[in-house]
Parts: structure tokens; C-alpha cells; sequence
């Protein structure tokens, strides 16, 4: 797969602490994903990886936080909701959500201080064991900076 191939190369090239400014393992999932699909999805799937390919190419020197957003907003959100039909799903880094639960528990022991429990922490580590682990091991998520 000449897409693969061109993945690689362009990823040896980048640091590994820069990878997930290309959003490294959307794209694998999303190359992964490929053989899965119907032939004219499959087709607009590779040029647009191709698209996406050849602007991270001609900006390796640039791969940043902002060349990252850039990159999300134009290219893996719009494929990644458009493979949507295949069982691909959108997801929240995790540091974002443990930031969240902690600014949600962190609400709730101000309002309910005497009767406090860690709720909203808890359910998110729940919702990652239970729910997100075996979506991430099938490969069917995207997100940004992943």
C-alpha cells in the first residue's frame, strides 16, 4: 500500500515528541481502515491522505501546536466524520478529560462540601475502561493530537 509507505516515510523524519502533531495514530487508524471500505470511499479516503501527506511533507520543519490544529481542522476532522458510516469515533485526549473531572469534582465539593464524593472523576475512569479501551484496540478513533 503506496500510502502506508509515504506514511512511514514521512513520520521517520519527524521527532517522536512531534508525532502527535500529525496526528499519528488517527492517520494509521484511518489507513487501517481503508480495506474495510466500499471502493469509492476507499478512494476518497487516499487522496485525501495523500492531500494531508503532502502537506505535512512540505512543512516538517514547521510541525507544531498551531501547524497541528491546522492541520486537524482541514484534514482529520472533516475524514474522520465522514467515516463515521465505518464506526469511527472522535475522542478526547486523555489529559483533557481528567482535566475536566478534576474541575467537575473540584464544583461539586464546593456546592455538596460535607457530603462530598469524587463522582465525576470516577465515572470518566469507568467510561475509559469500559466503553473507550476496546474502541481504541479496533483502531475506529480519531481525535486531536492523536
Amino acid at each position: 500500500m503506496e500510502i502506508l509507505d509515504q506514511y512511514k516515510r514521512i513520520v521517520s523524519q519527524i521527532p517522536i515528541d512531534s508525532h502527535k502533531y500529525i496526528h499519528s495514530k488517527s492517520i494509521e487508524n484511518f489507513i487501517s481502515q481503508i480495506e474495510n471500505m466500499s471502493e469509492w470511499d476507499a478512494i476518497y479516503v487516499k487522496n485525501k491522505l495523500q492531500e494531508y501527506l503532502l502537506k505535512v511533507e512540505s512543512s516538517i520543519q514547521d510541525i507544531n501546536s498551531y501547524n497541528g490544529l491546522e492541520l486537524f481542522e482541514e484534514f482529520i476532522y472533516p475524514l474522520g466524520s465522514y467515516l463515521k458510516k465505518y464506526g469511527l469515533k472522535r475522542i478526547m485526549p486523555n489529559k483533557y478529560r481528567y482535566i475536566f473531572s478534576l474541575m467537575t469534582d473540584f464544583l461539586l465539593l464546593i456546592i455538596f462540601y460535607p457530603l462530598f464524593f469524587p463522582l465525576a472523576t470516577v465515572v470518566v475512569m469507568i467510561y475509559y475502561l469500559l466503553w473507550l479501551k476496546p474502541i481504541y484496540r479496533s483502531k475506529k478513533v480519531y481525535g486531536l493530537f492523536y
